[in-house]
């Protein structure tokens, strides 16, 4: 999962591994001190995570990815779920007109 996200992830029975770009990437936001670079464990450019702090940078690439896909564009007249569901694409009347 985390190449999807163009993580490149090692991982060993007790820590995972990535390269400290990603790891500064995915968590500009978290400003608790003890994710703060200089508080973390660095070897030769790598930074290693227990499975739970990994799982905390991939929840920030999981939301970086989907806002980055917003704002989302929402059609005006949306069909109504029966008219889809039957194949018919077109707004009902009364869904046009809602005051009638």
């Amino acid at each position: 999962m985390a190449l999807d996200f163009n993580i490149d992830a090692a991982f060993d029975e007790k820590w995972v591994i990535i390269h400290f770009t990603d790891y500064i990437a995915m968590r500009n936001v978290i400003h608790e001190p003890k994710w703060k670079l200089v508080n973390r464990n660095i070897d030769h450019g790598k930074v290693s995570l227990s499975m739970e702090d990994f799982s905390r940078i991939m929840e920030e690439a999981i939301r970086k990815r989907i806002e980055s896909g917003l704002p989302l564009s929402v059609p005006l007249k949306m069909p109504s779920l029966g008219a889809i569901y039957r194949g018919n694409k077109e707004l009902p009347e009364s869904a046009e007109n809602p005051s009638q």
